[in-house]
């Protein structure tokens, strides 16, 4: 029976609130939701959720609590229907288990660092850990190799489902999730830090957050049987057993406010920052709205009230701003610490509300676009806008690490929400951007890494043509283009694939070392219970073909954090079921 898929939200935003229609675009601070197993929830520029080392690009889409989920999977219990076993090498006998035939098994490349059905991967650890869920346990493995660690075990009689969201070298796992409240138990792990320490018997699953060292963290508690409150605790790795109770009764029913949390900074002293809405104690439903934004210094918790009617907000890797966009379209950039309560009103400067923004990882200026559909660029420090695009401009995509590039689109395709007809903009000259994917409308998106890694964001990726099947994987072509003369485009693949099954959002790309990347092709729907796909790497700047370098895997794969390492899966049912890694050729 093959397993219910969603396609993923894909609004632009970084912490964006459920109170509101409005997207941001930008820093991507979305612990309200997993993150990206490929770079293990890191920053991209200091950006992919505020809380450290540079990702490929900046993905500044929109995020919601229980919308689909970046790389982290939850897994039901499997019924009897499921194949192999929980641990071991699967059945040869069972080796279509699915309903079909899929014909043989994939042969595995690299190293096995375990075996089993039914794996899927949760993220990397900044100190080489690949995290990952099986039926009923989430373990961690070396990832070159080396014996798996048990961070959690539910056991035969575990019941609802497992998932874990990785930041640096946290590892938030829930186990035992109910899938009607979204609550299961909390085990924090840092292998570093030598620390397995359950933290709550009920927790939201996967809203978290961790600082760039690790050393702080954001999570909630006490969530209510029904999941519609729970409450939100600040701690330090060194007082666990002593967490602050930043506030209760958060709305986390996901139907009017959607908690968000970020730290910013990349280097002590941390601020936590956190949007939430409260339900009134005695409430029948869930709070409308809007969020209130707070923001906790770490050596203290003592909450800063930054803003009581927001839709989304950014931080900055320098820990000296946040950038708050109101319900009513208009945005502030607020400075904290010795600074604070001096706010930048930005916004308005055409007389069209803010519909999306990024805050520079550098705290040098903030980028956003307007209701008249104009691209506009400020200094943090004081509110003087320049128009660099006039028109056409719906909403910011992505920005490059480089901060030289954004990504931009004219609109959304109503029957699949995903954008149309993307351009690369400048972020600091005036002109319109260069055209990605034609002037005619084009069903588009950026949904994997949209940037090569290397300093100055040599080349833009992203994918054209997209449709939708039945089991709402988008396929489509991907393509590259040169960042700074984008009119040729590089073709890479025809068959990528961006899907969401289970809680498990799958990239067709991510970014490797210099301008190298690595990319899905054929995908296969037929393949087994997710479909399967081939992984390539190709460096860009090169007129060398691509390297294959797995053929038949599970679509939804990751990079290791220094790059070096493909980690994928195998489900298929047969002996050759497991997780493993390859080397980047």
């Amino acid at each position: 029976m093959r397993a219910a898929r969603l396609l993923p939200f894909v609004l632009v935003g970084a912490a964006a609130l459920g109170c509101s229609s409005s997207s941001g675009a930008g820093s991507s601070h979305d612990a309200s939701r997993p993150k990206d197993a490929g770079h293990a929830a890191r920053d991209v520029a200091a950006k992919d959720s505020g809380l450290g080392e540079k990702d490929a690009s900046s993905d500044v889409r929109a995020t919601r609590r229980h919308d689909a989920g970046s790389d982290v999977t939850a897994r039901p219990t499997p019924d009897a229907g499921d194949a192999g076993d929980a641990g071991g090498a699967a059945d040869a006998a069972d080796a279509a288990p699915f309903g079909f035939d899929a014909g043989p098994p994939p042969t595995p490349q690299g190293t096995t660092l375990d075996t089993g059905a039914d794996f899927a991967i949760q993220g990397v650890t900044d100190d080489g850990y690949v995290v990952y869920t099986t039926r009923t346990a989430v373990k961690a493995a070396p990832v070159a190799g080396g014996a798996p660690v048990t961070i959690v075990d539910m056991g035969e009689a575990g019941a609802g489902m497992a998932g874990a969201t990785v930041v640096h070298d946290d590892v938030f796992a829930w186990s035992n999730i109910d899938p009607s409240s979204f609550a299961g138990v909390l085990t924090l792990w840092n292998h570093t830090a030598s620390i397995r320490q359950a933290l709550s018997a009920s927790s939201q699953a996967f809203v978290a957050a961790a600082s760039a060292d690790s050393s702080a963290i954001l999570y909630t508690d006490a969530s209510s049987a029904d999941g519609m409150t729970a409450s939100l605790l600040g701690a330090n790795l060194a007082s666990l057993a002593s967490p602050s109770v930043l506030a209760t009764r958060v709305d986390t029913s996901g139907q009017g406010c959607n908690p968000a949390l970020a730290f910013t900074g990349a280097a002590s002293p941390f601020h936590a920052v956190a949007a939430f809405c409260v339900v009134t104690a005695g409430a029948d439903a869930a709070s409308d709205g809007p969020d209130s934004v707070y923001a906790y210094p770490t050596t203290t918790w003592t909450p800063a009230t930054l803003a009581t009617s927001a839709a989304a907000f950014w931080t900055d890797s320098q820990g000296t701003s946040v950038a708050v966009l109101l319900a009513s379209g208009v945005l502030e950039v607020l400075p904290l610490g010795a600074d604070a309560g001096s706010a930048v009103v930005l916004g308005l400067a055409d007389g069209g509300a803010v519909s999306s923004a990024y805050l520079s990882a550098r705290d040098a200026f903030v980028l956003f676009d307007t209701s008249h559909g104009a691209l506009v660029r400020s200094p943090v420090d004081k509110a003087t806008p320049a128009t660099l695009v006039a028109k056409d401009v719906a909403a910011i995509d992505r920005v490059s690490p480089s901060e030289a590039w954004a990504i931009v689109n004219k609109g959304t395709d109503p029957n699949t929400g995903l954008p149309t007809d993307l351009g690369l903009a400048s972020t600091s000259k005036l002109g319109a951007p260069a055209i990605l994917t034609g002037n005619s409308p084009t069903v588009a998106g950026v949904l994997g890494d949209a940037f090569t890694a290397d300093s100055t964001s040599s080349y833009v990726i992203f994918m054209t043509g997209l449709t939708v099947d039945g089991d709402n994987n988008a396929i489509g072509k991907l393509e590259a283009a040169r960042a700074s003369s984008p009119g040729t485009a590089i073709p890479l693949a025809t068959a990528a694939v961006s899907a969401f099954n289970g809680l498990t959002f799958t990239r067709p790309d991510l970014a490797l070392t210099g301008t190298q990347i690595s990319f899905t092709d054929n995908f296969d729907a037929s393949r087994n219970n997710y479909g399967s796909v081939d992984l390539h790497v190709i460096d860009l700047a090169t007129t060398t073909p691509s390297t294959t370098v797995m053929q038949g895997a599970d679509p939804a794969y990751a990079v290791s954090f220094d790059r070096q390492r493909i980690l994928y899966t195998i489900t298929f049912g047969g002996i050759t079921d497991g997780l493993y890694s390859v080397a980047v050729p």
